[in-house]
């Protein structure tokens, strides 16, 4: 998939950018970290290691990201669902908008992200 992956936290959570890279050295320690000064960009870009590749922009408010295959993709979903509050809503959607808007819940699984991707956007939903 060359498109990225964007989840976002319901009403505009925000997630403390040390513990979003505590979280990430802790799950791939080799990740590559670029701290970001400009207030009209990202917090920070990462990038995960060549046997999982993920390169991603972490907003605070959720993350958006590009991995090498479905594979990456469904799994970098879950493991940011595993360490975003259960409690907090998050949606998933892609930036071109080829798959509708799923909720991701702390319930939710591989099998079903992997069936979303496939569901086409509904834009009557979203008016």
């Amino acid at each position: 998939m060359g498109i990225s992956i964007i989840i976002s936290h319901k009403d505009d959570k925000v997630m403390n950018t040390d513990y979003f890279v505590e979280q990430l050295k802790k799950k791939w320690s080799e990740v590559k970290i670029h701290l970001i000064s400009d207030t009209n960009a990202p917090l920070l870009q990462f990038e995960t290691p060549d046997n999982f590749w993920v390169l991603g922009d972490f907003l605070g408010v959720g993350v958006s990201y590009k991995g090498y295959s479905r594979v990456e993709n469904v799994y970098f979903a879950l493991w940011y669902r595993s360490i975003v509050p259960a409690e907090w809503e998050l949606q998933i959607y892609d930036s071109a908008l080829t798959f509708d808007v799923m909720s991701l819940t702390s319930e939710t699984t591989e099998a079903q992200i992997i069936a979303g991707f496939d569901v086409a956007f509904d834009v009557s939903k979203h008016l």
